[in-house]
């Protein structure tokens, strides 16, 4: 398997559409502790700009965004490529 940079990782990323919105458990579960708006996570995924990005691990990446509804805070959300 290929591990992706964090270039390739923004083009991924910047492709994305509503049609691709995979979760897991994990998120689910953290969603609903932290945030509980799973609408807000996927509307701030596909529609506001990346704020940083790091990677963590094999094709793993930490996305950082500004939240919405509190601009104090951010949004930050890890995938996998």
């Amino acid at each position: 398997m290929r591990d992706y940079s964090i270039e390739e990782a923004i083009e991924i990323i910047n492709s994305c559409d509503e049609s691709f919105m995979p979760d897991t458990k994990h998120f689910d579960v953290r969603n609903i502790q932290r945030i509980g708006d799973l609408g807000l996570i996927f509307d701030t995924f596909l529609y506001n700009p990346l704020m940083g990005i790091i990677k963590q691990d094999y094709n793993k990446f930490r996305l950082y965004f500004e939240h919405n509804q509190r601009p104090t805070k951010d949004i930050s959300l890890v995938i996998g490529i």
